[in-house]
């Protein structure tokens, strides 16, 4: 008993500093999309190599202080942003004139400008160290799902690094009454602050009308399918808050609720004079991509080899059939007749997707028999099929 009181004084303590309670479930890591490369097409991107922001697809968002989590910084309207030829930088900043700290950083936003539903979406990206420093790329529903707004209206954090921790997370009406603040779904990368603060991740979601896939360097973290839980509550987890578009923000917070006390720790001195220090942190953007599924991306299959096979206690003749294996599927269809257009005795046989070979039985002998495989994938509820092997055959022996 009083181990539970002191791990609930601690979830306590967490809400009060942070205002935000991690929620996890079983079943989360389940995998669904197929992340195959080969399986989508780029539909969107900003690749960041020009010397200015694209103002076709992206604002600037102002603010004064404690806006938001409660910030300590102003965000301006391009004083916090440069570009070196292969990335956006947004830079925090922290300036100390006469005695005064002054905080302040970017937002962009590509609110009214470039809004997406549904697809993969990637954003290629290296965090800021300082102290009490948030990097942040996410999306937020574009006010046509739900009239009401944040949280009704949808959010998904693709890419969440703070100094407590990385996560990706969402939120929507049902998980944010899960708390006494405001609460969100979340799901762990497996990576600190101090690796996303040294090299680039790719942060993306696989995001269809049925669920969200979570993934960072293209590898699952964290399955959100509303079809897990209670049907009651499927209007508050899904239905307005993420069956619509959603726009891009890219920012850094300091200080606040979510990136915590501040100080000049990890960051980079740029000014040092007797009346003055300014001190910089960098968040680098190397893109943002929107992809869309190929209406048809299943590999086709092929057969190796379709042979006779002998066996005693078989009732009727029995063909071997063998292919390669393909990846990302779920499963084999075999069809085989007694006539090249398949009119004449068809059958369909299904196979699963770990198998290469399958022996067909009960086949009558001094008959030709034609036969031809695909493959096919399950994708939001709906079978997509690839295209049909070559036709091959065999006559069944005396």
């Amino acid at each position: 008993m009083k181990t539970l009181r002191k791990m609930m004084a601690l979830v306590f303590a967490i809400v009060v500093m942070f205002g935000t309670i991690i929620w996890t479930g079983k079943g989360d890591f389940k995998v669904l999309a197929n992340t195959s490369p080969d399986a989508w097409e780029l539909i969107w991107s900003d690749e960041f190599n020009e010397t200015s922001l694209n103002m076709d697809n992206w604002s600037y968002e102002t603010s004064p202080i404690g806006w938001g989590s409660m910030e300590t910084q102003t965000y301006t309207a391009g004083d916090n942003v440069k570009f070196d030829g292969n990335n956006l930088i947004i830079i925090p900043r922290i300036t100390i004139e006469n005695g005064r700290k002054r905080y302040t950083s970017a937002r962009i936003i590509t609110k009214n400008k470039k809004t997406f539903k549904y697809g993969k979406i990637e954003i290629r990206a290296k965090a800021a160290k300082g102290q009490g420093i948030c990097s942040f790329g996410w999306m937020l529903g574009d006010g046509t799902g739900d009239v009401r707004g944040w949280p009704y209206d949808g959010e998904i954090d693709i890419m969440q690094v703070m100094s407590s921790g990385v996560h990706q997370t969402f939120h929507c009406e049902y998980w944010n009454n899960q708390s006494w603040s405001h609460g969100c779904k979340s799901y762990s990368t497996g990576l600190t602050p101090k690796e996303c603060a040294e090299d680039f991740h790719t942060y993306g979601i696989i995001w269809t009308d049925k669920y969200i896939q979570f993934t960072i360097d293209g590898k699952n973290k964290g399955l959100y399918d509303p079809s897990n839980y209670r049907g009651s509550d499927y209007e508050k987890m899904w239905k307005g808050e993420f069956d619509h578009p959603f726009f891009f923000i890219l920012n850094c917070d300091i200080g606040g609720n979510a990136a915590g006390p501040v100080s000049e720790k990890d960051w980079k001195l740029v000014t040092d004079t007797a009346t003055k220090k300014v001190y910089e942190d960098y968040f680098y953007i190397d893109y943002v991509r929107v992809y869309r599924q190929k209406e048809n991306n299943t590999p086709k299959v092929s057969l190796k080899s379709v042979k006779n096979v002998k066996g005693k206690n078989v009732k009727g003749k029995k063909v071997k059939l063998t292919w390669k294996k393909v990846k990302n599927i779920s499963g084999y269809e075999i069809i085989y007749a007694t006539n090249k257009k398949f009119t004449k005795s068809k059958k369909t046989v299904k196979v699963k997707s770990s198998k290469n070979s399958k022996v067909i039985t009960k086949l009558k002998k001094k008959k030709k028999y034609y036969f031809k495989i695909r493959a096919y994938r399950i994708t939001s509820g709906k079978k997509v099929s690839g295209a049909w092997s070559k036709i091959k055959s065999v006559k069944i022996k005396k």
